[in-house]
């Protein structure tokens, strides 16, 4: 059995979410790794969570992450336990137990940690830069900060942009904005980037009881 703060695992979800339907979980006693690649394989996510318990599951099992955020969703501010049992994943809340299918999956690698050309914090909320109707996110740094922006879709014309924090080296790509709103959606301002030219970004969210980087491939300039 596996256990976390329903608050925390909540978090830990809708980051998840953000990138696909279903996820890859791992089990190692004490930390819950998930791992899921968006459909389009443009987009990947790695992430751990702090727990307490002895569930040890290594095989290739997920979930549908949509149903579980929901149940999680209405127990949030309790403790939530997790089992597996016969092909089934197993939530419990003080109240109510949950069955899930566990879906067998391909394991994913865990991504390279080798630093990219720029790395960056940023200090905003990162969404309020991208255009309602935004289909691109532009990163751009130079003189010491980072500097995001979106042009819309509809009219190719009307441009969000601003600066977002600060960075060592220069350097510019391109990005899905797509991803970024929902990932922004869901982590908020606390958010750690690298990126390089031609280079997927790579975004961290992490705090005292989870880590979850996202890695987004770029778009090539036209």
């Amino acid at each position: 059995m596996f256990t976390v703060t329903g608050e925390h695992f909540y978090k830990f979800l809708e980051c998840v979410q953000t990138i696909s339907r279903t996820a890859l979980l791992t089990f190692e006693k004490d930390l819950l790794e998930v791992s899921t690649l968006s459909p389009c394989r443009s987009a990947f996510l790695y992430g751990t969570m702090k727990g307490e318990g002895n569930l040890e599951i290594t095989d290739g099992y997920g979930i549908d992450v949509k149903p579980v955020l929901d149940f999680v969703k209405k127990f949030r501010k309790e403790t939530i336990t997790i089992d597996h049992k016969k092909g089934m994943y197993i939530f419990n809340s003080s109240k109510v137990k949950k069955f899930f299918p566990a879906k067998a999956m391909d394991t994913q690698e865990k991504p390279p940690t080798t630093p990219w050309d720029i790395s960056a914090v940023i200090d905003c909320d990162l969404a309020k830069y991208i255009s309602s109707s935004g289909r691109d996110m532009r990163l751009n740094a130079k003189d010491g900060k980072l500097y995001a922006s979106s042009v819309s879709a509809i009219d190719d014309m009307t441009k969000t942009e601003g600066e977002i924090g600060t960075a060592k080296k220069e350097g510019k790509c391109i990005y899905s904005a797509e991803y970024f709103k929902d990932i922004c959606s869901a982590v908020g301002k606390e958010l750690k980037i690298e990126f390089g030219e031609e280079l997927p970004a790579r975004m961290l969210y992490e705090n005292d009881e989870m880590n979850v980087l996202f890695l987004l491939a770029p778009k090539v300039f036209e």
